[in-house]
């Protein structure tokens, strides 16, 4: 015979699972709206005929990582005039093997530099707030070591600052390369989806507000510095 107790544990537990069973349903239904509407990526509008195009660098923060290689070649190969164009790698690696591998490729492509505080105190943040110091660009790129911009990508991002220098920054939205390669690509992309397709949108017209998710975000450098940089320690990231 069950006892009090035993009952109202019982009921917790049931509530949880119905709840925990609603919200999945819920997310399930906005991944499938996310994925019927999803739209192909704006061609961009391009900045008006004499506008300068911001001077921006690019900070890719890593970690043990060798994808950050990958995404600095994306950033090499961008249709930016390179005068304008400055990108950093913030290595907080703590293997030499891959600390090696990154500073080759710094000395095969002059136009990257490397950065290192010799420890990842504060983690992407402080990295991040690290790289600020030999920042020369009006406008900061943070990109995540795994992503892969298309050539494009830059002028497409920039062309809102080129329109309005008085603009605070530009978020671009997300898609997973790899979507179809295993159950948790799909489900990260489907979260990706989500996200970029209804959530933010939805802020957007509701509340007014915008966001930044931590990658693929141009920043003004000025207000950032103003603002005293990221937030380190946050639980968000670089918030």
């Amino acid at each position: 015979m069950w006892n009090p107790l035993h009952q109202g544990i019982e009921f917790v537990f049931n509530l949880a699972l119905g709840a925990t069973f609603a919200l999945s349903w819920v997310y399930c239904v906005l991944t499938a709206a996310a994925l019927a509407f999803r739209r192909r990526p704006p061609a961009g509008v391009p900045p008006p005929a004499g506008a300068d195009l911001p001077r921006v660098t690019v900070q890719i923060p890593t970690y043990n990582e060798r994808a950050a290689l990958n995404c600095a070649r994306c950033c090499l190969d961008f249709d930016y005039p390179p005068e304008k164009l400055q990108i950093l790698i913030g290595d907080d690696s703590n293997r030499p093997e891959i600390s090696a591998e990154i500073d080759g490729f710094a000395r095969d492509n002059p136009r990257v530099r490397v950065c290192r505080r010799g420890g990842n105190a504060g983690y992407k943040p402080g990295n991040l707030n690290h790289m600020l110091g030999e920042t020369t660009g009006d406008y900061i790129l943070v990109l995540d070591s795994d992503f892969l911009p298309g050539r494009d990508f830059l002028r497409r991002l920039a062309a809102p600052a080129a329109r309005d220098p008085s603009l605070a920054g530009v978020q671009a939205s997300w898609r997973v390369a790899n979507a179809r390669q295993n159950y948790s690509t799909l489900m990260g992309a489907g979260i990706v989806n989500v996200i970029h397709v209804v959530i933010l949108p939805l802020l957007r017209r509701t509340a007014k507000t915008g966001m930044f998710c931590g990658s693929a975000e141009l920043v003004r450098k000025d207000l950032l510095v103003a603002q005293g940089g990221w937030t380190v320690g946050a639980l968000t990231e670089d918030v």
